[in-house]
């Protein structure tokens, strides 16, 4: 667990780096971003080498901003996610898995960004979406794959019109997610059932700023997930 410990301060370096990146991706050249985001991601990897993790949640800032080590304290798990990322961005990130020598198992939480984006298209979320899906069987991992929950009002910059219409898009994601995870056989954690109204909406008290979960829907996700996560020896 010390190992797991030491990767995690640098895994946090790491994102902090790579959210800055994020942040100045409107001043700076896609081609410019896209590189220096590898060669984080890259950095990163090297750091992960020979890490005892079994259990690796990969995904965006709902995946960083929960307490995993806490949640499965006598599970091996590392938390691999970035705020801002999108599917793309985790096809990018998957020489992090390959360094960690004891990986199993691999709960995949991502989409949200996609859907946020005022460029989303259903289709080029297919594809990336089926290409990071087939990556991960290829490397022999058991994957949980989460729907996306919804957002709800407390968003800074967002209007009952823009959510709703946000949250058609995660709803026409979350359709393609669950046919996808069934093509490769792999398990859904239907989150957006557990934590969405009717309206796909994220229920208020899961919601810490309409976007993120507050410890509340934490603790739902974590019951929601306990029965997959395997304990170490």
């Amino acid at each position: 667990m010390r190992r797991i410990v030491v990767v995690a301060l640098l895994a946090i370096a790491c994102v902090a780096l790579l959210v800055s990146c994020n942040d100045a991706s409107d001043t700076v050249s896609k081609r410019q971003y896209d590189n220096l985001y590898a060669h984080l991601s890259y950095m990163w990897a090297q750091a992960l080498s020979h890490a005892d993790a079994t259990i690796a949640f990969y995904g965006d800032s709902r995946v960083v901003g929960a307490a995993w080590y806490d949640a499965f304290p006598d599970s091996e798990v590392v938390n691999l996610g970035v705020g801002g990322d999108k599917v793309k961005d985790l096809i990018t990130r998957l020489p992090l898995l390959d360094n960690l020598n004891c990986l199993s198992t691999v709960v995949l939480a991502i989409g949200g960004n996609d859907c946020l984006s005022n460029s989303f298209d259903i289709d080029e979320f297919e594809s990336q979406y089926d290409n990071l899906l087939a990556s991960l069987k290829q490397k022999g991992l058991t994957v949980y794959v989460n729907t996306v929950a919804g957002i709800c009002s407390g968003t800074a910059t967002s209007n009952q019109k823009s959510i709703a219409a946000a949250n058609d898009k995660i709803h026409k994601a979350n359709a393609v997610i669950i046919t996808l995870a069934a093509k490769y056989d792999m398990t859904v954690i239907d989150m957006a059932q557990v934590m969405d109204n009717a309206d796909f909406s994220l229920k208020a008290e899961y919601a810490s700023d309409g976007v993120h979960f507050n410890e509340n829907g934490n603790n739902v996700w974590y019951e929601a997930l306990r029965s997959y996560i395997p304990t170490a020896d």
